[in-house]
């Protein structure tokens, strides 16, 4: 049987939380802890989760970067080429195994099979279009049709995912676990 490793990556879900409300197994997997790097934000622990590595190896310093060219800051950039180093996954996909990301910063271009992340528009005179980047094409378009909406990424973030969970994100990894040769993953 092959091993298998799901990384679950949720801002402020910590070991002791999972630890007092759930023990340390849910539904067949072992919990463990695991120890942030500084700074804890969002993108440096993201890009340290996927490269083995601190933020001085890779790159990511903050949720923003401030570029020079332009003299300006700027946040929430989603290029994977802004996270340097070898993927902790490159020796799996070379033995011909298969890597999904799921809404995990940085991750457009990155070298994965199955990839889903928020790609709003938002257009000159406010507003926004709600859109998401998926690999393979039509992923997101396959997502809404099933389950009949598109994701509502004004609640995706943030505390309004608790408070909002029938307008949130409709559990995408459970209609991207359907996809073949993926196994089916119950949530």
């Amino acid at each position: 049987m092959d091993k298998k490793l799901l990384i679950v990556q949720v801002a402020a879900l910590g070991y002791d939380l999972v630890r007092s409300h759930h023990g340390l197994s849910w539904e067949g997997l072992e919990v463990r802890a695991a120890d942030s790097i500084f700074p804890a934000l969002t993108c440096p622990v993201q890009a340290s989760f996927r490269t083995a590595s601190t933020p001085a190896v890779h790159g990511m310093v903050a949720n923003g970067i401030f570029d020079r060219h332009l003299m300006k800051p700027m946040f929430w950039e989603q290029s994977a080429r802004l996270v340097q180093g070898p993927r902790i996954w490159q020796n799996f996909r070379q033995v011909g195994k298969q890597v999904a990301m799921l809404f995990w910063q940085q991750s457009l271009g990155e070298d994965v099979d199955i990839l889903l992340s928020p790609a709003p528009i938002h257009k000159h005179h406010g507003g926004m279009i709600q859109d998401c980047y998926a690999k393979p094409d039509g992923l997101y378009a396959s997502l809404c049709r099933q389950i009949g909406r598109p994701f509502d990424l004004m609640h995706y973030w943030g505390p309004g995912p608790a408070t909002r969970r029938q307008t949130g994100l409709p559990r995408p990894q459970q209609r991207c676990s359907a996809m073949r040769p993926w196994p089916r993953i119950s949530a």
